[in-house]
């Protein structure tokens, strides 16, 4: 008889706040890949794929998507992180703010009453990326993430490595692609501060980088911004900033440096 022991396999949380549930589609878009995931991890609760009657007291790795956009979402949040090991934020609500955020460089209470006739139950917080309201171990950027990019960093984290995502910008991809510089047709592209790893999917398209993945840690906007301000207002500048949430960030990038 073999005296090898069969490894236990990992307690998973796949866990949606407030948002499209685009990561858990994109999850589901790998097809067979995601299912052999399964060979080391238990899906202990995914709500989008399976209700369980009772959800475990403690979980390995949790992966959340979207942001707390309530105080139901916020308390859920806290909930998870204290049964976590692990927790992995995933797309751009989770990591940046994500779309979201936009309502943040508003005056919030004005523009609730937009959307809504009766405004005094509804839950108006300000929106912020998961790393600013828990510890957050791990982030995978992008709206939505790369399903490759998320396998290779499941794998990796299964054997306990953090794989840093390189810090170049989309333009890599995009040269390493031969895609046409959409900056030189006068398109306001934020490929050259944006974070890569998307394999410039949205250049393959013919449409330009807006920044979902975030902006690299040592970008230099000013630069940028007098290319940009060539062909666009600066109310179009600011809009595509605060499109994603990445206005702050480079902000305090910025602020980091000085």
């Amino acid at each position: 008889m073999s005296n090898t022991k069969t490894k236990k396999k990992l307690k998973v949380a796949i866990v949606a706040l407030t948002s499209c549930e685009g990561e858990q589609f994109v999850m589901f878009d790998q097809g067979e890949e995601f299912l052999k995931l399964t060979e080391f991890l238990e899906l202990s609760e995914f709500k989008l794929f399976e209700e369980v009657e009772a959800e475990p007291r403690y979980f390995d790795i949790a992966f959340v998507e979207g942001g707390p956009l309530s105080k139901e979402d916020l308390e859920r949040l806290k909930e998870i992180r204290g049964k976590s090991k692990l927790l992995i934020a995933i797309g751009s609500c989770a990591v940046l703010g994500g779309i979201p955020e936009m309502k943040n460089y508003v005056n919030k209470d004005e523009k609730i009453k937009y959307v809504y006739q009766y405004t005094k139950h509804i839950n108006n917080v300000e929106v912020k990326p998961l790393r600013e309201i828990v510890k957050v171990d791990y982030e995978i950027p992008g709206c939505p993430m790369d399903g490759k990019e998320f396998l290779r960093i499941v794998k990796a984290v299964r054997k306990g490595v953090f794989n840093k995502i390189p810090e170049r910008p989309v333009c890599f991809e995009c040269q390493t692609n031969n895609y046409k510089c959409l900056l030189l047709d006068g398109k306001p592209c934020l490929g050259p501060i944006t974070k890569g790893g998307c394999d410039a999917v949205c250049l393959y398209g013919g449409y330009q980088c807006e920044g979902c993945r975030g902006p690299l840690d040592n970008v230099n906007l000013e630069n940028h911004q007098k290319l940009l301000l060539k062909n666009i207002s600066k109310r179009h500048l600011s809009h595509l900033l605060e499109l994603y949430g990445i206005k702050d960030d480079i902000l305090e990038n910025q602020r980091k440096e000085k």
